[in-house]
This record gives structure tokens, sequence and C-alpha cells, in this order.
């Protein structure tokens, strides 16, 4: 599931765009770039010490690798490194086992790191290093260290459609007429099917992963198939919108607030049936700059400054409990862990996807070409 990896690539993206515009300073770039966990990469050669995370990247990394320092770097003296090629499980295992490691940090996913760290591939985390309050009960992970969340919405264009309270209306085709978007990979689609087909938000996971479940999911889909653009990348969910390609769709709420922003509010969401979703990232055994060093990098990362800095600039949510009373009240509505929101949203099911996203990938991408 590479879920959370293209978001971190997406939000990398938009952040860019942000500082380009004007719209955020130096500082609070800064600061959302350590609540990321990416940081612009040059060869060491200037300190002793050096920390290689790897991510998704994505064709904004090399721009932002030549433009803006690492806050990191800079107050702590150790040369922050990223390496774009894709930390996959594949490629992590194949370090690991031949003992050539070379990444510190990987972006990864909650179900992703039960797998590693039930393999022996990744260390576990430290939480004499990695404050255990600093990240909120439900993203605590024995694997993998909670860095923000993001939320799959329902967005919607105001001045083509009314608007929907409920993935019921997404389904409606007679009251509210258009296109809709639906991601082409599986991940964060079946369960808006369930509750538009009537599921109640606490029993999804439990019909999903019941005989049948995902044939239903399918059944659901294929409702409204001839009405849906299937998208592969954030920047083609926001266009969609953007252009009246599609009147609704179920994208990453960070695009949602992108779009909320640049249209002056014309492109909205709401929260309900949202689902939640905890970004991960984990430490390889063996990692070259010891699991001490890499630890203490995703603690920065956890302060609440540098998470309501990502907030600001891309609609991260922060995962640390602490930065949520920081919110300013005109950043609350685009923060997805506010209590408010959590009410109203399912967090996602890291179990139901390590066990079933294969099966649940290969009948999503089936039904789309069928």
């Amino acid at each position: 599931m590479k879920n959370s990896d293209d978001v971190r690539a997406d939000s990398l993206e938009i952040l860019i765009g942000q500082a380009r515009q004007g719209a955020i300073s130096r500082r609070h770039f800064l600061g959302a770039l350590a609540a990321l966990g990416i940081a612009a990469g040059t060869p060491a050669h200037a300190r002793a010490k050096r920390l290689v995370i790897a991510d998704w990247g994505g064709a904004t990394d090399e721009a932002f690798m030549s433009a803006w320092g690492r806050p990191y770097q800079d107050a702590h003296g150790v040369d922050v490194v990223s390496d774009v090629t894709g930390p996959s499980i594949g490629r992590i295992k194949a370090m690991v086992e031949s003992r050539a490691v070379t990444w510190d940090l990987c972006d990864s996913n909650a179900g992703e790191s039960e797998y590693l760290g039930e393999n022996k591939l990744v260390e576990e985390v430290d939480y004499s290093i990695v404050n255990p309050a600093n990240v909120f009960p439900d993203a605590k992970f024995r694997w993998g260290v909670s860095s923000y969340y993001f939320s799959y919405v329902l967005a919607y264009d105001t001045e083509k459609v009314k608007a929907p309270e409920s993935w019921a209306d997404f389904w409606n085709l007679k009251d509210f007429p258009g296109k809709r978007a639906l991601r082409k990979n599986v991940t964060g689609m079946c369960e808006c099917a369930m509750l538009a087909d009537g599921v109640a938000p606490d029993k999804v996971y439990e019909v999903l992963s019941s005989p049948g479940g995902i044939e239903r999911a399918m059944e659901k889909f294929r409702e409204i198939r001839d009405h849906v653009i299937f998208w592969n990348s954030g920047a083609q969910s926001a266009d969609l919108l953007r252009n009246h390609e599609v009147v609704m769709a179920n994208i990453w709420s960070t695009r949602a607030s992108t779009l909320k922003r640049d249209s002056a509010g014309k492109i909205t969401w709401t929260w309900n049936g949202g689902l939640l979703v905890p970004s991960v990232w984990v430490v390889p055994r063996g990692n070259p700059a010891g699991p001490k060093a890499a630890f203490e990098f995703a603690n920065y990362a956890l302060t609440p400054e540098n998470q309501i800095a990502l907030l600001k600039a891309t609609g991260n949510g922060p995962s640390n409990p602490a930065a949520a009373p920081m919110v300013p009240d005109d950043l609350k509505f685009y923060d997805p862990s506010q209590p408010e929101h959590r009410k109203v949203q399912i967090p996602l099911s890291t179990a139901w996807y390590a066990k079933f996203q294969d099966r649940a990938r290969d009948q999503y991408l089936e039904m789309q070409s069928a």
C-alpha cells in the first residue's frame, strides 16, 4: 500500500507551490519540511555525520533539493540527504538481508511497518527517544513512528452541485448529476462504497473482511462506474475539480485544502465519512547512522511547531496531540485530526490492508476495465 508514500510526495509538491507563491514564509516552509520528514539533499562533505531519508520523491523533489536547506541539519550539524528512489518493502528486505543498508529512515505506512517488523527487517521504535506523548494513542505503532495525518474526503464543486452530506449522495446520480472522481489505486476507496451501501461506520471493515465483502464493494462501484474518472495523482485529482471535469471526488484532504484556498471556497469538502490515515516511517535494521540517530530525527519532526507549519502549508494534520490545541482557529477546518473531525471519520484499518490489499486491488482494477 503506497498510500502515505504517495501523499507525502504530493504534500511536498503542494508545499513547494505554496512557497513559490509566497503564501508561506521560509520559516514555515522549513518547519513544515521537518514535519514531513523530507529533506533536501546535498552530498555530505562538510560534516562527519549523515542521515539518509528514503521517500518516494516526485517531479518537484529536484527543485526542492536545489532550493532550500534543512532545519535539522542547521540545528544539529547532521547532513540530511534524501533518496527518492522509493523504499518499497522489497528493497528494504533486500538491503537488510544483504547487509547493505543505505537508508536511515524510510517513508512507509502502518500496515507495511507491521509486516517489516514481524519479519525482523526494521527496528522496533525506541520510545525512550521518540517521546510516546508526541503521538496520538491510535497512531502509536510498534514498528513505525507516526509523522502526520491526512484523510480521504468527499470534495465537491459548489457551483456545479448542491452540497453532498454523505457517500450515499456521491452515488446519487439523480439528485447530484455529473461526473465523479475516484482514485485508480484501491487504497481509501472500498470504505466509501460500503458507507454508500448503508454499512455503519464501525462495521465497514467487518463487512469488507467477511465472505463476499470485497465483491459487494465492487458491485457498488459498478453502479456509477460509467460516471467516474479514475485519478492517478494528487495533481490530477485537483485538476479534475478545478477544470470542472467532475462535480465530486474522493481525494486527499491535502489537495482539497489547496483547492478550497485557490478557489475562494467554491471547491470544498465534507469530513463526514472521511477516512483518517496516519503516515509512518520506519528504521531499517543495520541503518548506517544507527537507530538512535534515526529516532532522534523522527522525534524532532514531531515538535508541535513543525507540525503546525506543515498543516498551514499542505493541510497535513498533526500526529502530536500537543499540537492540536495550538492550531489557530483559521486552520482548524483544514486539520483532519481535530476532535470534531475525528468523530465523523473512520480510521483506516492497517490490519485489513495487510491482509486484503492484494485481493482488493486486483478486483478494483478489474472493475475499472471490465
